[in-house]
């Protein structure tokens, strides 16, 4: 840990989706940190007391990628349900809303994302619940959170599709929220914490294969 002061922020972050997180590059250099600053990410015990502070740096980081991932897909559902009594395509007599598929659709969308979330919730609550008796979490407890993270963004990543499709033409205008959150899931799908390799890490401890350090 070091003052942002000492940091030069590198302007590269000009990218599709959530722009607003306004994660450039950074450059530190010639700044000394003191080893009282200093903290393993892989190995690192807390200082603090409380269960949110027994979780793993990875487990929360991939915890709150996760958050975000339900966010945007909660706002995508919300959008297309306001939308569709709306809405009549070219060449339809009915508003979408009417429409059978775009039913059918809309309830696979909330499926997705509710079940992601409640996969989420219960591996958390399970951790949480050991940390309050004073037990470090076992590895499947920690290799479930992260799967139950990335499965999160998944069942989010399957809702804003859903959305984005049945909005047809008019998903695709900057003033459509739905564009936004478009962009906003696929980018935040090529985040390290929810992809292929924490679904590698979980099958690995899952499997009682050794996991890399800092995975979980």
């Amino acid at each position: 840990m070091f003052p942002a002061s000492e940091v030069e922020i590198i302007d590269t972050w000009h990218v599709s989706g959530l722009r607003g997180t306004g994660s450039h590059d950074i450059a530190v250099n010639d700044f000394f940190v003191p080893r009282d600053y200093s903290y393993s990410i892989a190995r690192g015990r807390p200082v603090q007391p409380g269960p949110l502070y027994g979780f793993s740096m990875m487990g929360l980081l991939a915890v709150c990628v996760a958050a975000v991932a339900l966010g945007i897909g909660r706002a995508a559902l919300d959008e297309m349900r306001e939308m569709s009594p709306k809405k009549t395509p070219v060449g339809r007599r009915k508003p979408l809303s009417e429409w059978s598929v775009a039913q059918v659709a809309l309830a696979e969308g909330e499926a997705s994302l509710r079940s992601g979330r409640a996969f989420l919730f219960d591996a958390v609550a399970d951790t949480w619940a050991t940390l309050e008796r004073g037990d470090q979490p076992t590895t499947e407890q920690r290799a479930l959170a992260r799967l139950a993270a990335t499965q999160a963004v998944q069942g989010a990543v399957r809702a804003v599709d859903i959305a984005y499709n049945l909005g047809g033409g008019s998903s695709i205008y900057e003033s459509s929220r739905l564009q936004r959150q478009f962009r906003d899931i696929h980018t935040l799908t090529q985040h390290v914490m929810v992809g292929p390799s924490s679904m590698e890490a979980a099958g690995r401890a899952l499997l009682g294969q050794d996991v890399p350090p800092g995975f979980l």
